[in-house]
């Protein structure tokens, strides 16, 4: 009995210990273990928010910013504390009030150090006021108060800057730049950007966009510290949560200068067969120069411009028969000039293409060529304005700008395969350009090819005789390189002082040649340098300088297939579009004195873009119909004749002079100085 009471009792024991549920018939239940009682809730910090918040104010206006202490909870809650004793003040700048809010006076810009004590704890942190203007675009009042809160993310999940360049230069009264980013590998959705110049205004955006287009009013306040740099400060948040990560990018910075370049850019439109304008002053978008159906027919291009403004030179291009015509810029309906050949002996199927003009806009050299043939040669036309019929035949200069090739030891262009398997036993002359000063003419001697498309040019130079009217000397001034790469000279362009002449190099002069440069030649010694600060992508084609000296620099209008930010991704197509790059006007030989390009405003990206021309506002010429004397040209006056004339007998340009007093034009720095002869002339210097 007693081992069978023992046996029972143990195995009522182990019954107790064995889990429940190990058999699906036990309904055996056990009384739970009490659990440990949980945590107490404990404050761990609190802290100010938002937390990258600043105020903008207008001079003179009061603006508020409301703030509030948050509280951060040892189990990750937060909350908004109340009964929040509020301290903080700064003469003339702004003070916090009992409620956390902050008023700016807009008296004064500075800081406002803020202080809040709640509850044993305390929090500070500076409030900046600015002068400035905070825009915000699609987005509301909540997510831009989100957009200034958050702690800072890893810098390589930032945005990424697209456009424009770092160190770029622009002229502060142009039409600004559309600034473009990314959201780099971040997955942004929103945006703070900030562009600020020195203590005297500030720009603050708040958009879901990629790009800002700032208006002509921002930008001028932005710009009027001129040489100081503009810092464009660039932050992302992933989301538009409060508690979302601030990812900044690095700053970048650019440059405006007291310039405005007002004028006219003509360029060349490939798919609309049109020369487009531009102008600049107005910041209005490119237009068709002429109203005509898009045509081989009625191709325009190889155009060329009057130094003053007046009148533009390009070619039909005729479906590869190109015709030469001239244009009035203020009522542009071409005039067809057929004397373009010496009218006792004119040869057939000649055709005329690329012009220079000289600076009095009297005389023209005009490039002709053949038809079926690469021969060509060049040609000295009277253009002077109101002259019947537009143009009269004066020389051929083809014998003169000829360079003849050694039948052996060849250098240069005559070194290099014309595309016929031979060395060319002669170079013809293509793409002349005029100096302002009005004593040489720039030109290529070229291979036995088309003088638009040609492999081996080397850059010459013809004397001008003012007095005679002719032409009388031609000499060389710079060998093109010895390698495939830069084998070829092209497009000489004159700086607006005649000091320096802008060549393009590369493997030929197609307007699609890769691994080109840009140089800055002295039209003096020869000497050679690169802009490599403007162009250093090797994709750019047809320097052209423009007609103003600046805010301290030259500045020189090209073509390039380089990205255009996210509006013109790199490779797409079309690719070419206009951009200038400033060069100091203190540059000197072997001097890199260029800085990064900006695109032109107001051409079209859906286009190809090429040869553009930048002129001076369209006038009425010397010796033509006016009405008032503002139609006129810089300089001129409408006479008693009813005729833009020379004011009270001035000199114009290029022409000879005694003293400043002696210059006509009302263009800033324009003064009696030594043309590349030594003759004194009215001439464009530095202001």
């Amino acid at each position: 009995m007693r081992f069978s009471s023992l046996y029972f009792f143990l195995a009522v024991v182990m019954a107790a210990l064995l889990p429940i549920g190990c058999s699906g018939n036990d309904s055996t239940a056990q009384s739970p273990v009490p659990a440990d009682p949980p945590e107490p809730v404990t404050v761990i910090s609190v802290r100010i928010i938002p937390s990258a918040a600043s105020l903008i104010v207008q001079p003179g206006e009061s603006k508020n910013l409301p703030l509030t202490l948050e509280v951060l909870n040892s189990d990750g809650s937060s909350s908004s504390a109340s009964e929040v004793v509020w301290r903080g003040a700064t003469a003339d700048v702004g003070t916090v009030g009992s409620d956390g809010v902050i008023t700016a006076s807009g008296v004064a810009q500075g800081s406002i150090t803020v202080t809040a004590d709640w509850d044993g704890w305390a929090a500070e942190r500076e409030v900046s006021v600015y002068f400035g203007e905070e825009v915000v675009v699609s987005m509301n009042v909540a997510a831009k108060m989100a957009m200034t809160d958050g702690d800072e993310g890893a810098a390589s999940d930032a945005p990424h800057w697209e456009y424009p360049e770092s160190g770029t230069l622009l002229p502060a009264r142009l039409t600004p730049p559309l600034i473009q980013w990314n959201a780099g590998t971040g997955k942004h959705v929103a945006y703070e950007l900030t562009l600020v110049r020195d203590l005297n205004f500030r720009l603050v955006i708040y958009t879901q966009d990629t790009e800002f287009l700032p208006t002509r009013e921002q930008w001028l306040k932005l710009g009027s510290s001129y040489g100081d740099p503009i810092r464009m400060e660039l932050v992302g948040k992933p989301s538009l949560d409060e508690v979302a990560s601030r990812f900044k990018a690095p700053v970048r910075e650019v440059t405006t200068v007291d310039a405005d370049l007002a004028g006219l850019v003509y360029y060349r439109s490939i798919e609309g067969m049109n020369l487009m304008r531009i102008d600049t002053g107005q910041g209005l978008a490119a237009e068709p120069m002429l109203d005509r159906p898009s045509s081989q027919a009625n191709c325009h291009g190889c155009h060329a411009a009057t130094q003053d403004g007046s009148r533009i030179f390009f070619s039909f291009w005729n479906s590869f028969q190109p015709t030469t015509a001239i244009s009035n810029t203020l009522t542009p309906e071409p005039l067809v000039l057929d004397n373009l050949v010496d009218p006792a002996n004119p040869p057939t199927g000649r055709r005329a293409s690329f012009a220079a003009i000289d600076p009095t806009g009297e005389r023209m050299v005009s490039l002709f060529y053949m038809a079926s043939s690469s021969d060509g040669g060049m040609a000295l036309s009277d253009v002077t304005p109101g002259l019947v019929g537009g143009i009269k035949w004066l020389d051929d200069l083809t014998a003169l700008a000829e360079v003849p090739c050694p039948d052996s030891n060849p250098v240069g262009a005559c070194a290099i395969d014309d595309g016929g398997g031979s060395l060319p036993g002669k170079l013809l002359p293509a793409v002349p350009s005029w100096s302002p000063d009005g004593s040489r003419l720039a030109y290529i001697a070229r291979s036995f090819r088309a003088d638009w498309a040609y492999t081996g040019g080397d850059l010459m130079l013809m004397n001008w005789d003012r007095v005679n009217k002719e032409f009388n000397q031609t000499n060389l001034l710079a060998y093109a390189g010895t390698t495939p790469n830069d084998c070829t000279l092209s497009y000489p362009s004159w700086s607006p002082d005649s000091k320096w002449l802008a060549v393009l190099q590369g493997p030929y002069t197609e307007r699609f040649a890769e691994n080109t440069s840009i140089l800055l030649v002295d039209p003096v010694t020869g000497t050679k340098t690169k802009l490599v600060h403007g162009a250093s992508d090797g994709l750019s084609g047809h320097p052209a300088f423009t007609p103003f000296m600046e805010g301290g620099h030259y500045w020189i209008l090209f073509h390039s297939s380089r990205p255009y930010g996210h509006q013109l991704l790199e490779k797409s197509n079309p690719a070419k579009q206009l951009w200038v790059m400033a060069v100091d006007s203190s540059v000197e030989n072997g001097v890199d004195g260029s800085h990064p390009a900006f695109w032109l405003p107001g051409q079209d990206v859906a286009t190809n873009n090429i040869q553009g021309s930048w002129m001076r506002p369209a006038c009425t010429p010397a010796g033509t119909p006016c009405d008032i004397n503002i139609d006129c040209c810089d300089g001129l006056a409408c006479d008693n004749t009813g005729k833009c004339a020379p004011q009270d007998g001035c000199v114009m340009l290029s022409l000879p002079c005694v003293d400043d007093e002696d210059c006509c034009s009302e263009t800033p720095g324009v003064r009696c100085r030594p043309d590349l002869d030594g003759e004194n002339v009215c001439q464009m210097t530095a202001p």
